[in-house]
Order: structure tokens, then C-alpha cells, then sequence
């Protein structure tokens, strides 16, 4: 099942808008299943190393645990501190269908980071971007 993710990132000032989105590459529908009102959450870590154009594209890693493997502690996360429906629902993505979800993080320190988007339904799904604030 090819479902392609990209994660941007545009920061102003100290205003970062994230923009994650999941596409349904395959020529038949996916069903996508939810266990709460989250669609997706996103986890920004401190970076050492500077963007680099691979990584700003939201081109996924090379593996799922490439992209936090040399983490420490969360620098912000979105769901944090958030409450959500618990109801379970699914959603149907066509062929050629973009689920998309907005994520705003005000007050960001100037820095390099790495922000990883994820799916948060019966799929795995993330991407990862790297940029400065």
C-alpha cells in the first residue's frame, strides 16, 4: 500500500506553520482507521546538523527509526497538553486523495530542528523535515 507522506515547514518570526500530508498512491481507496479525534500529531526535536535539501523536502527517512534515533528529549510537541474524542472512525482515502493537517507552534527559540509528522491511525505512516527558526 503506497501511501506517501511530506511534511513543510514555514517559520516566521518565531511562529512555525507545519503543514503535513498523507497521499493515497495506490489506484484502489485505503481505509484509514482512527482510534481518537487526533488525525496525526507532531514531535519537533533540537537539531545539530543544519537543513540540508533531502531532509526540507519532507522526504521521509531512510527507515521509520531514522528520524529519532538520535533524539533526546522533545522540544515541543502538538498534542501535548491536548484532549481528544476517543471514538474510533475511519476514513477513506481515494486514489489520488491528500489527507492534510495544519500544526501551529508559536514561541519557537532560534535554532535548527527536526520536526517528524505521524499518521495517527492503523497505519504507519510519517515524514520528517529539518529547518531553522
Amino acid at each position: 500500500m503506497a501511501l506517501e507522506a511530506s511534511l513543510a515547514a514555514a517559520p516566521e518570526d518565531r511562529t512555525v506553520t507545519f503543514t503535513f500530508r498523507v497521499v493515497n498512491g495506490n489506484t484502489e481507496p485505503v481505509e484509514l482507521t482512527f482510534t481518537s479525534g487526533r488525525v496525526g500529531d507532531l514531535v519537533v526535536y533540537a537539531s545539530a546538523s543544519p537543513p540540508d535539501s533531502a531532509s526540507a523536502s519532507g522526504a521521509a527517512p531512510a527507515s521509520p527509526d531514522d528520524a529519532t534515533e538520535a533524539h533526546t528529549d522533545p522540544v515541543w510537541q502538538w498534542s501535548a497538553g491536548r484532549a481528544f474524542t476517543q471514538a474510533i472512525r475511519t476514513e477513506r482515502l481515494g486514489p489520488g486523495e491528500t489527507l492534510e493537517q495544519t500544526f501551529t507552534w508559536t514561541g519557537a527559540d532560534p535554532g535548527r530542528y527536526e520536526a517528524v509528522a505521524t499518521l495517527a491511525a492503523d497505519r504507519e505512516v510519517r515524514a520528517t523535515t529539518t529547518f531553522a527558526v
